[in-house]
């Protein structure tokens, strides 16, 4: 029962860890939880309210009692409504406590004035954060631009995740040229957001020699064979290799470019589009090159790739040649059989290949029996 269970935690103040997950927290719960962080207890260091249904109004309650605590440093606060008012009430106890370092609030209805309050939070030299997850909540251009500033000043964060948070390219953008000027950044987690092809060379241009960055994943962004060369160069380029091990690019649209003229982002669903082995063999040529032997794992599982493109990447993984990759993702492709067959290198996971709706020529040729070897 949450009441005793309370009860229990307060009648003992050496406690490391609370958690109350999934439970649903009443006003008199809400009462002791607040009195509880309040006390001067020295051993308390993880709390976890995941699932609790706090709305904004208790997150509030709860931090005042965060300001003062001096010794959370795992705060879980994630699938809970507290929308931007309980986000802008924790940003405010975030400016006074220095004890944080990891905060998790996924899926809690933020909208873009809420994370932007939490950004500008960690705008500071003295941030505490290291680890900072929003995910599934909503960015906008207001909150992207408020996180860029924040990576630009931020010497604490190490690891970021804004996936699902509605960030389309200027979003990008806004948080590449905070990257621009972050070195303690290691892990950037940006997938399913619409950074489209502009947003993925931008963070490629932006990011500099030196970047502690060694995760980024940025599947399910819309990316095409103009953004996975954009990151194929980066990542290949000497004198401003980053030190990234691992790359996700899956479930986007590399093996295909637009064809025609496109000037508007708005349009770019409606575009006519066709198959191409430009990003594949970017991606096949960074693969050998020995500024980027310390990636280890490309995931391009979910793409469009085709028997022409499949060739191109895995050729480049062939006995001698990228030795610095011990796992590459191409599940889900339309990789030919023929060119399944000529793989035999342990590292390459191929899983199930799919025919689309639209086909390659080289996907026509086979019947549909040898899609699945």
């Amino acid at each position: 029962h949450p009441d005793r269970a309370f009860r229990e935690a307060l009648s003992s103040v050496e406690v490391s860890r609370l958690t109350m997950e999934g439970q649903s927290l009443g006003h008199r719960c809400m009462e002791m939880l607040t009195i509880y962080l309040s006390l001067p207890h020295k051993t308390l260091t993880t709390l976890c309210l995941d699932y609790c249904d706090i709305d904004g109004e208790q997150m509030t309650t709860i931090c005042q009692s965060l300001a003062l605590n001096k010794t959370i440093r795992d705060l879980r606060l994630a699938h809970n409504p507290i929308e931007s008012r309980g986000a802008i009430g924790l940003s405010k106890a975030l400016r006074a406590n220095r004890t944080v370092q990891y905060l998790d609030l996924s899926h809690c209805k933020i909208k873009p004035d809420g994370f932007a309050a939490l950004a500008e939070s960690q705008n500071s030299l003295n941030a505490s954060i290291l680890c900072l997850q929003l995910r599934s909540n909503e960015a906008g251009k207001v909150g992207a631009a408020a996180l860029g500033e924040a990576l630009g000043r931020n010497l604490s964060l190490t690891a970021v995740g804004v996936a699902d948070c509605c960030i389309d390219s200027d979003g990008a953008a806004c948080i590449a040229r905070g990257l621009s000027r972050n070195h303690g950044v290691t892990s950037l987690d940006m997938a399913n957001n619409s950074i489209y092809d502009r947003g993925a060379s931008i963070i490629a241009s932006n990011c500099p020699s030196g970047a502690a960055l060694t995760r980024l994943d940025v599947s399910n962004n819309r990316i095409r064979d103009s953004g996975a060369m954009a990151l194929a160069r980066w990542i290949s380029a000497s004198e401003t290799a980053p030190t990234l091990t691992s790359l996700n690019l899956s479930h986007n649209f590399i093996g295909t470019r637009f064809s025609g003229d496109h000037t508007s982002p708005k349009d770019f669903d409606q575009l006519p589009t066709r198959y191409s082995a430009k990003g594949a063999s970017a991606l096949a040529s960074a693969l050998t090159n020995r500024a980027a032997e310390t990636l280890t794992n490309l995931n391009l599982a979910c793409n469009m790739l085709d028997t022409d493109a499949g060739k191109c990447i895995i050729s480049a993984v062939r006995p001698g040649h990228a030795l610095g990759l011990r796992r590459l993702v191409l599940g889900d492709n339309e990789i030919g059989a023929e060119v399944i067959a000529m793989c035999q290198d342990d590292r390459i996971l191929l899983g199930m290949q799919r025919r689309m709706h639209t086909l390659s020529s080289s996907a026509l040729a086979l019947p549909t029996s040898q899609w699945a070897p």
